[in-house]
């Protein structure tokens, strides 16, 4: 049971990338949770509207973007995932690149994983291997 639950959601997580990646409001919107909250790397929230309109008004658009889900941790009733975001974009034609850590907050609903909320924190920093 615990590894169909990490399957589900891992396409969840999987599922939220592609349609981050392709700018897809459509995709998007049956993988959010209807109180969905998103914290943004500089500390500003958006509910589920406001990141979905990030889209729909084409006020944000990547040229690249890649999702490395690190760590997926299963509770009774959620899920958490941590992962690391890299991408290129833009913002009301402002340039926008991120190397950030992303958290996902997942939650059954109606018989399907969705996202409760998104936590994007800073940069992210690269630990150089130690010399041996």
């Amino acid at each position: 049971m615990a590894d169909d639950v990490r399957d589900q959601v891992h396409r969840l997580s999987d599922s939220w990338a592609r349609a981050e990646r392709e700018g897809s409001a459509d995709q998007l919107e049956p993988l959010l949770h209807d109180e969905f909250v998103a914290v943004g790397p500089l500390g500003f929230v958006l509910d589920r509207e406001q990141w979905l309109d990030r889209f729909r008004k084409g006020m944000f658009t990547y040229t690249s973007f890649e999702w490395k889900p690190e760590i997926v941790a299963i509770y009774d009733g959620a899920a958490v995932v941590v992962g690391s975001q890299r991408s290129r974009g833009t913002h009301d034609d402002d340039r926008i690149d991120a190397e950030v850590r992303v958290t996902q907050v997942a939650v059954p609903d109606g018989g399907a994983w969705r996202l409760a909320s998104l936590h994007f924190s800073g940069s992210v920093e690269h630990a150089e291997p130690e010399a041996s």
